[in-house]
């Protein structure tokens, strides 16, 4: 009262100081309205960071900072904790492995909070603490139902508990008894991570696992009952109520996996014991939904696919045989059933199974109907039914959305757009990438890896259409995006790396390069197959061709092979090698195969390089009008997507065709309008569409003597450290060379040189 009476009548010049463990009864309110109170609360209190570093090490100098980083997170900036580890580290030979073992368990905190805590509070709040303790985070409704038991009560009595906790809790926040609110209504609290391990092993100590086990079911009832289902699920499995967890795990298994928590409900389902997880046959079939997943996620791992197998068996036992008494139940196994058989190579097998999925499941369990289109297009592109493949995964997509399964239906828009892109169908497929990265946006999903993939593909699309700027952009930040899910990015970073090559970045490129190299990480089979491939497209593209023979003696590969569309880019590869060795007979009836293949499949996308490939044999065989035909069938296969990079590719001989083809259409004429007009934008495409004949006259100022030697080298595929070797001389001024060389024949990169060297006829 004198405090209060002094507060309201103060003197002049008066600060009047308190400290206090809890608030005092002092009208501070007012006082805080009045803006005459400086408070300075636990929360002020807690060492930052650089605070806890700083304290650390002037008990422990040469402590270092990722511990004092553990140490802060764990004790939260608690000063006393802090103190109490740096005293345990004192006393260790080897304190690096302290911040693993300190806890609320470890003596010197024990000891504390129990002196200096626990037992200077009343027998009720010590029973509040040690029972609320199986909780992550309490409030008032919650601690009525785990503290007043399964009784029926009257509403008003339950009521008038539930005041009493908000209260009992209001108090232990106001005495700074380690309780932190959650909300700035108070609410919703927590315990310190070091106090509630304390206050849990001491009530282990003091009560039955069956007392605890209660507490964890009660828990778990009140959040089933107020929709919170994760929370309900963790007590639910603490409790040992399986039955009880099971259902839980089931009611919201379908929204766990739309958004991408597969492994956290393939972990719930692995904590229930087998006769639960077996007896039940949803509980069965979602437990082989995950494991499918799994073995997906390790290499398509043979044993975890047979796991999924015998999981969704026990599934069907429990079942009716009589499949109409229980449809969609049915349906989800075969829908399962479906996803296992197109790992399989079993397309028929595979399919017959998916239409049974889609007859059982009603029409509008759409996540289902998703899984089992998904499965079916994969299906479909193995069977080499692009089309229906295409039609399959665009269905997909759409049921995904619209069921709110986010992450497949981002999946599906991805394989539907490749499958565009392989049928040649360039602007469908940009529409169905942007569609895709539109609903991710709106979701606020746009930075998942899944959309990363979806900017890959994007770049890829606009490297076609030599758009090499824009493929840059987008493919940086696909990576970006793709590499934090986990997965292997190194065939990525070599396609940018190309990218940059194309585009004459040559610090680009080589930026690139080194990422591919320090971010490869295990991949599998079909992975490893991409990189390689893309390693060789970018020694192409550099013009080294010996790396790429080498390549190709360890590709397992054949030009005399009866070719395999699953290693189509790789026979592709070879035949443009042979091209460079001369070799273009040996490399036609390979071609002509694959060709036969992908015009058969509906793959016309594809189908614009192999007759690019096609005309620059037969232009090298001598026959021009055959040579001629075929590339322009090229370019009105590649007019309607804008198809312009795998032109540019062919170099120097595939422009004499265009020129050629160009030159006889003016005077002939006959071909369609669009098609016309691309053949004019492919031949502005080159660097000089309609040059003079040439010769190395046209150069302002000659290459010297030893600029020619180095030229040489250039085209054979040699590095500036090789060259330098070879002509015994520094790397630097080889590298002096090169800028003098690009600097006469006006060009910017390595690629450009050679091209330019071919086109003036130099060597």
């Amino acid at each position: 009262q004198a405090i209060t009476f002094l507060s309201h009548n103060p003197p002049p010049d008066l600060h009047l100081i308190l400290t206090s463990r809890s608030s005092p009864p002092l009208p501070l309110a007012r006082l805080r309205a009045r803006g005459e109170l400086l408070e300075i609360r636990a929360a002020d209190l807690r060492f930052t960071l650089p605070e806890a570093t700083d304290f650390l090490h002037k008990l422990l100098p040469n402590l270092p900072d990722n511990t004092i980083a553990q140490l802060e997170t764990q004790t939260e900036g608690w000063i006393t904790g802090l103190q109490l580890a740096a005293l345990s580290l004192q006393n260790q030979p080897e304190n690096k492995s302290l911040p693993h073992t300190f806890s609320g368990n470890h003596h010197y905190v024990l000891d504390y909070l129990i002196d200096e805590v626990l037992n200077q509070q009343p027998e009720e709040v010590r029973e509040f603490l040690l029972k609320t303790a199986v909780l992550d985070r309490l409030c008032a409704p919650l601690c009525t139902a785990i503290l007043t038991g399964n009784k029926k009560q009257k509403t008003e009595n339950k009521k008038r508990k539930t005041l009493d906790y908000r209260t009992r809790l209001t108090h232990l926040e106001a005495h700074n008894l380690f309780l932190i609110p959650l909300d700035n209504e108070r609410r919703w609290f927590r315990y310190h991570h070091l106090f509630a391990e304390f206050l849990r092993s001491r009530h282990q100590q003091q009560a039955s696992a069956a007392q605890i086990a209660a507490l964890h079911e009660k828990a778990a009832i009140w959040y089933k009952n107020n929709n919170l289902h994760q929370e309900a699920i963790h007590h639910a499995l603490a409790a040992k109520a399986y039955p009880l967890a099971a259902t839980l795990i089931t009611d919201i298994a379908d929204s766990l996996w739309t958004r991408g928590s597969l492994s956290q409900l393939q972990s719930w389902l692995e904590q229930l014991p087998d006769d639960v997880r077996n007896g039940d046959s949803k509980t069965a079939v979602y437990h082989a939904w995950t494991l499918f997943f799994a073995a997906q996620m390790q290499s398509n791992d043979e044993a975890i696919f047979e796991k999924a197998h015998q999981t969704l068996l026990k599934a069907e036992s429990n079942l009716p045989t009589n499949k109409s008494e229980n449809r969609a139940m049915w349906g989800m196994v075969y829908a399962v059933h479906t996803a296992l058989a197109s790992v399989q190579a079993d397309p028929l097998h595979t399919i017959q199974l998916g239409e049974k999925a889609l007859d059982l499941l009603p029409e509008d369990s759409l996540i289902w109907r998703s899984v089992v289109s998904i499965s079916l297009g994969f299906t479909y592109r193995a069977a080499g039914d692009i089309s229906e493949a295409a039609n399959t995964f665009a269905n997909a997509a759409r049921l995904s959305h619209k069921g709110g399964n986010l992450s497949g239906a981002l999946f599906a828009f991805d394989n539907w757009a490749t499958l565009l892109q392989q049928q040649g169908k360039l602007s469908e497929a940009e529409n169905a990438y942007h569609e895709a990265l539109h609903i991710a946006s709106k979701q606020h999903a746009d930075r998942l890896p899944i959309t990363g993939q979806i900017h890959l593909g994007l770049g890829r699309l606009y490297y076609q259409r030599n758009q090499l700027t824009e493929a840059i952009t987008v493919t940086q930040l696909g990576i970006d995006l793709f590499t934090p899910g986990g997965f292997s990015v190194q065939d990525r970073w070599l396609f940018l790396a190309r990218l940059h090559l194309l585009n004459g970045d040559d610090a680009g490129m080589q930026t690139a390069v080194s990422q591919s190299t320090t971010t490869s990480s295990h991949q599998d089979y079909q992975t490893a197959i991409h990189t390689q491939r893309e390693q060789a497209l970018l020694w192409i593209a550099q013009q080294n061709w010996t790396a790429v023979s080498n390549w190709a003696q360890q590709s397992g590969i054949k030009l005399t092979d009866a070719p395999n569309p699953w290693r189509e880019a790789g026979y592709l590869i070879l035949v443009r090698l042979a091209l460079h060795q001369g070799r273009h007979e040996e490399a036609l009836p390979v071609l002509q195969k694959l060709y036969e293949m992908a015009q058969e499949n509906g793959r016309f996308g594809n189908c614009i390089e192999m007759l690019v490939l096609l005309a620059q044999i037969w232009q090298t065989m001598g026959k021009i009008t055959k040579a001629q035909s075929t590339l322009q069938e090229a370019v009105t296969l590649a007019q309607p997507g804008g198809y312009v990079r795998v032109f540019l590719d062919g170099g120097q001989p595939i422009a004499n065709l265009l020129k050629s083809i160009y030159s006889k259409e003016k005077k002939v004429g006959g071909m369609e309008t669009a098609v016309f007009t691309h053949l004019e934008t492919l031949l502005h495409a080159y660097p000089n569409p309609h040059p003079p004949t040439p010769n190395s006259q046209s150069l302002i100022e000659p290459l010297s003597k030893r600029e020619l030697e180095i030229l040489t080298l250039i085209i054979a595929g040699h590095s500036n450290q090789q060259i330098a070797d070879q002509l015994v001389v520094a790397t630097s001024t080889i590298k002096w060379h090169i800028n003098n060389i690009y600097g006469k024949l006006q060009v910017r990169t390595r690629t450009q040189a050679i091209a330019r060297a071919h086109e003036l006829k130099i060597l």
